[in-house]
C-alpha cells in the first residue's frame, strides 16, 4: 500500500488530498502543529503532531517508506532545504506555490498591485512566462525561493503547483462569503465593482488533490498551472453562488473607477484579467458551478454557531470592510 505524507495535512488542502488518497486506497499521514479533534478516525488514517520549526522534527515523522511527500506549507527556501534533506526517504515531492508568483513585461506583480499598479498579464498565462526574482520581499517572492530550492537540489521527481483563488471545505479565505453572507443577510442587490466583469482565476482543491494524484506519477520534476476549466467573472461567480443557495438577487455592475475601486470589492476584484492556462497534464475535477456548492454547504454550516471572522481569519484580515452596507446602498442610489 503507497504511503503519503502531508505537511499542513489538516488543512483545506491536505483535507481534500487526503480524502482523494484514501479514496484511491493509499496509507496516509497528516502532521500538523495542533491536534485536530474534529479529524474523522479512519482506516489507513494517522495524525502526527509535528513543528517543522523543530530540527529533524520531519524526519522523524516521515520514517522511511513515504512514497509522495506532499508539503501544503512551505512557503520559503528554509522549508524547501527541509524537504531537499529527506529526500532520500520519499519517492517524490509534490509543494503548493501560488499563481501570484508571475509577473509583467514591466515587472509588476499581484502583491504589489496597490503601489505600482495592476500587472498586465497575457490571457491565459501559461507556466512559461517570467516569475518574480526569489527572495525575502513578498509572499511571491519568498514562494519562488521555495520553488528554485526544491527544483535545483532535489534528486527526486518534484511537482511544483501553482494555484489561483483557491476554494473548498474548510478554507479560512473562502471569497465566497461575500455573496453568501449577502444573500443570508437579505440584500437582494449586491453592487460589484468593474462592472462585475473582473477575472480571476478559481482553483478548486479538488482540482488540486486531483493534480497531486497526477504528481505521485511523475518520473521528472515539473511545473503545472492548477485552476478551473473556465475563468468566470464576478457577476458569473455571483450567479452560480446563488444557484447553489437557491436565492435570487441582482448582481449589479458599477462603473469602473480605477485601482482599487472604493465601493463594490470583492476577493476576486482586478482592474486586469488575471487567468492562467492550465497545465497540458491536468485533468480538471470539475467546473466552479459544479464544485462550488459543496463549499457553500461547509461555509453556512461552519458559520452558524460561530463568528464568521472566527471560521475565516484570512478573509477578516482585509484592509477593508467587506460588508460595508451603507456604501452598498449609496452606489445603488447612484446607479438609480
Amino acid at each position: 500500500m503507497q504511503h503519503a505524507f502531508i505537511l499542513g495535512g489538516t488543512g483545506q488542502i491536505g483535507r481534500a488530498v487526503a480524502d482523494r488518497l484514501l479514496e484511491e486506497g493509499w496509507r496516509v499521514t497528516l502532521a500538523s502543529r495542533k491536534p485536530q479533534s474534529a479529524l474523522d478516525e479512519q482506516p489507513n488514517l494517522r495524525h502526527v503532531i509535528l513543528d517543522r520549526r523543530d530540527p529533524g522534527a520531519i524526519a522523524l515523522a516521515l520514517g522511511d517508506d513515504a512514497d509522495l511527500l506532499l508539503d501544503c506549507i512551505a512557503f520559503n527556501s528554509a522549508d524547501a532545504r527541509q524537504l531537499v534533506d529527506v529526500q532520500n526517504s520519499v519517492g517524490t515531492i509534490c509543494a503548493i506555490s501560488s499563481a501570484s508568483v508571475y509577473r509583467d513585461d514591466a515587472g509588476r506583480t499581484l502583491d504589489e498591485a496597490r503601489s505600482t499598479g495592476f500587472p498586465e498579464m497575457p490571457v491565459p498565462i501559461t507556466t512559461t512566462q517570467p516569475t518574480v526574482d526569489p527572495g525575502d520581499a513578498t509572499y511571491s517572492t519568498r514562494k519562488v525561493a521555495m520553488e528554485r530550492t526544491l527544483l535545483d537540489h532535489c534528486q527526486i521527481p518534484v511537482t511544483i503547483l501553482r494555484p489561483c483563488a483557491i476554494y473548498g471545505p474548510h478554507c479560512r479565505h473562502a471569497r465566497e462569503w461575500f455573496f453568501v453572507k449577502r444573500l443570508l443577510d437579505g440584500r437582494r442587490e449586491i453592487p460589484v465593482a468593474y462592472g462585475g466583469m473582473s477575472r480571476f482565476h478559481t482553483s478548486s482543491v479538488q482540482g488540486i488533490a486531483a493534480a497531486v494524484m497526477a504528481s505521485a506519477s511523475k518520473t521528472a520534476s515539473t511545473v503545472m498551472n492548477v485552476a478551473d476549466p473556465a475563468a468566470l467573472t464576478v457577476g458569473e461567480i455571483g450567479l452560480a453562488i446563488m444557484r447553489a443557495m437557491g436565492v435570487q438577487a441582482n448582481v449589479v455592475g458599477l462603473p469602473d473607477r480605477g485601482y482599487p475601486p472604493n465601493v463594490g470589492v470583492t476577493p476576486w476584484s482586478v482592474a486586469k484579467p488575471f487567468v492562467v492556462a492550465p497545465s497540458d497534464d491536468f485533468e480538471s475535477a470539475g467546473s466552479y458551478e459544479s464544485l462550488v456548492p459543496t463549499a457553500i454547504r461547509w461555509l453556512i454550516e461552519a458559520t452558524r454557531d460561530r463568528p464568521w471572522r472566527e471560521v475565516l481569519p484570512a478573509l477578516a484580515a482585509y484592509p477593508f470592510d467587506l460588508f460595508d452596507y451603507e456604501a452598498d446602498e449609496r452606489a445603488l442610489r447612484v446607479i438609480r
